[in-house]
């Protein structure tokens, strides 16, 4: 079992451990969660299986910490988009407005996002979360149909952006996909 990780950090160690993370948000963005481990992420940041001991216990550490990181940069993009429009269909399409469009010129970040949204739970639930608040603040929905009008929105989302940002899909197709996906929930 690897040492307890240091918890302070001189600025050289700490320029190293955010080497890493940063490691870790190239290599999630570009292949994925499942191809990330400490070999990778060391010959991606440039740091000794040793070093990377001194900053983490494992893989899975530096992917929570890039899992985090994105979920609270989702977090504040809804925070931001949601204090202008009331809670329902309108803030909905915004949301995915939003996220399309971040797949369109962001294109690592949301490769990145929807590979963490598919495997790691702070972005996924984040996401879900949003979208179930949205849906639930849609006048005349059965209740029975929130959850799959979650799921459906939630992973039409992730299925859009990460076309998007593959570039096998149009921002004219995107904007259909979000039109139709805001009916469903609009008709139960």
């Amino acid at each position: 079992m690897p040492t307890p990780v240091a918890t302070h950090l001189t600025p050289k160690a700490r320029r190293t451990r955010q080497r890493l993370i940063d490691a870790g948000r190239s290599l999630v963005g570009h292949h994925g969660v499942d191809l990330i481990n400490v070999a990778r992420l060391c010959e991606e940041a440039g740091v000794g299986r040793t070093s990377f001991y001194t900053y983490f216990v494992s893989a899975e550490a530096v992917l929570n910490e890039v899992a985090e990181a994105a979920a609270t940069g989702i977090r504040d993009a809804f925070d931001e988009g949601h204090s202008r429009t009331p809670r329902g269909a309108a803030r909905l399409r915004e949301c995915l407005g939003m996220l399309f469009g971040l797949a369109s010129d962001k294109r690592e970040l949301a490769l990145l996002l929807t590979s963490l949204a598919g495997e790691m739970g702070p972005v996924r639930d984040i996401l879900f979360a949003e979208v179930r608040a949205e849906i639930e603040a849609i006048p005349g929905l059965d209740r029975r149909d929130h959850d799959a009008l979650t799921h459906l929105v939630a992973q039409g989302a992730i299925t859009t952006m990460r076309e998007l940002a593959r570039h096998r899909m149009t921002a004219a197709t995107a904007a259909r996909i979000a039109s139709a996906l805001i009916r469903a929930c609009q008709t139960g």
